[in-house]
């Protein structure tokens, strides 16, 4: 083998190293974008409602669906689910929830219950308009 044709194959060979350094490095990025990608609108739709159907199903499993202060006792129960997703979640507002944790978030909801100073306070707030009546 001459030796132009071993620097023309070492030159080739440099070339086939950058090209796969440089796919890897893509690959990487890539990987980074599909682990980092957010939650979309769609998502966001979807956890609004099972947000909504869990607080509904809380309601009614305490019997707080008649209750005068119905909006307080609901508001109650939907800022305490909103604050354990962002807590248990490390996130600051839903929509920082990643894409690949729908479905963790979605057990999340549906396993949710309220923590007992929601339940205590919306109990207190039951009893004390129920006096007033």
């Amino acid at each position: 083998m001459s030796e132009q044709m071993l620097m023309v194959m070492n030159a080739q060979q440099e070339d086939i190293k950058k090209v796969s350094e440089q796919v890897t490095d893509v690959d990487h990025r890539v990987h980074d974008l599909e682990e980092n990608v957010k939650v979309d609108g769609a998502d966001m739709n979807e956890i609004a409602q099972a947000v909504k159907t869990r607080v509904k199903e809380q309601m009614q499993l305490y019997g707080w669906n008649d209750a005068k202060d119905y909006q307080k006792l609901r508001s109650r129960l939907y800022n305490d689910l909103n604050g354990s997703i962002k807590i248990f979640f490390n996130v600051s507002s839903r929509a920082q929830l990643k894409q690949k944790q729908m479905p963790e978030v979605m057990e999340f909801i549906r396993n949710w219950n309220p923590n007992s100073v929601t339940i205590a306070k919306n109990r207190k707030q039951v009893n004390q308009t129920t006096l007033e009546v």
